[in-house]
């Protein structure tokens, strides 16, 4: 198995496009085609970018006998051998809306964990649970979204948004002049129309963003390690 290959196998354990990997890659489509098909090599810059994202070990992607294409297809005389990750533990913020605003503390006794790769990169890393349907494209019932405050929100970035002070939605974010839109990604698209708020206009609601959302997992309950 290639790295195209495993490549090829983490866009499926995910559901991803072709097009839609290079997005988050910063990539064209084109490349991740070449991948795949072994035609261009990888760069190290972005085996190190698909680790981060998806919370992988390198050699998921590099190893031909251990990579994620490997494993998915028990290559025969190959013994399946279980990774052993350690997980780091950040706080877990109270519910935020995938819908209307929601007011959001941090819940002192709840937690998450997330691999130890993420935690030198995101040091105040934090975990909310989307609350509503508005964002089911993206995360699904149990699943958890794991924030960095440090992050800076560019446009088409989904985050974490605080509105009147504790008041919070999650939501992909479009900047476009004085105007921040807010976008939901549901499977129920009519109910929930763009949020467009004006920084310009004093009767506006006051807008932070509370964090950048950089990744996604389940309660240590719902894992399988």
């Amino acid at each position: 198995m290639s790295i195209g290959d495993n490549i090829k196998k983490l866009r499926e354990m995910h559901d991803l496009t072709q097009e839609q990997l290079a997005e988050k890659l910063g990539v064209t489509r084109e490349s991740v085609v070449k991948w795949e098909s072994g035609k261009i090599n990888v760069r190290d810059r972005h085996i190190s970018k698909l680790v981060e994202l998806f919370g992988i070990e390198p050699d998921d992607i590099r190893s031909e006998n251990y990579g994620l294409a490997a494993k998915g297809h028990g290559c025969v005389g190959t013994p399946t051998i279980k990774p052993t990750y350690s997980y780091h533990v950040v706080p877990m913020l109270g519910n935020v809306a995938a819908g209307e605003w929601r007011e959001v503390y941090e819940q002192r006794d709840e937690t998450v964990h997330i691999p130890d790769v993420f935690a030198d990169p995101h040091p105040r890393a934090f975990g909310v649970k989307p609350a509503g349907n508005s964002m089911d494209l993206i995360f699904g019932d149990k699943e958890i979204a794991i924030c960095d405050p440090d992050l800076e929100v560019r446009d088409k970035d989904i985050a974490v948004v605080g509105v009147n002070g504790d008041e919070a939605t999650i939501k992909r974010v479009f900047f476009a002049g004085n105007m921040i839109v807010l976008h939901a990604e549901s499977s129920d698209e009519d109910s929930y129309p763009d949020i467009a708020i004006d920084l310009k206009d004093p009767a506006s609601p006051p807008v932070h963003m509370i964090g950048r959302v950089f990744w996604k997992t389940l309660p240590a309950k719902e894992m399988r390690f």
